[in-house]
């Protein structure tokens, strides 16, 4: 049963990130649209796009993860397989699938945080000389 309890927490723990990653990424495009925010995101514009393809990337492996787990009855056995999409259904270790999903997550904000701050510094002028 503790088995079966943590999957079930894993399950409802990726889909609370993908709800995450959807929000963020449509926070992001929001921004686009923004006048106030005009100046500031076209030259953030590559900043965002890449933030954005890593929270597609980890919200691509948190789908594949979510979609394999109830294929399973304990979480040791899901780890140790492997998993994929329904046209490559054994392609990644688990391991990697959830990995993967948290690496692009992070990478994603750390672009995003890192482009907000460079371009305030560097239209201002105090951190970048032009």
């Amino acid at each position: 049963m503790e088995q079966l309890t943590q999957l079930t927490l894993l399950m409802n723990y990726t889909i609370f990130h993908m709800g995450v990653y959807i929000t963020l990424s449509a926070l992001m495009v929001s921004l686009l649209g923004l006048k106030a925010f005009e100046g500031r995101a076209q030259a953030m514009r590559c900043y965002l796009v890449v933030a954005l393809v890593c929270f597609m990337l980890a919200g691509m492996f948190g789908g594949v993860v979510a979609s394999n787990i109830p294929y399973f009855n304990s979480l040791p056995a899901f780890t140790a397989s492997s998993i994929g999409p329904w046209f490559a259904t054994k392609a990644l270790p688990a391991w990697f699938c959830m990995a993967a999903e948290h690496t692009a997550f992070w990478t994603g904000v750390f672009v995003f945080l890192f482009g907000f701050w460079w371009t305030r510094y560097a239209q201002s002028g105090s951190a970048v000389e032009t």
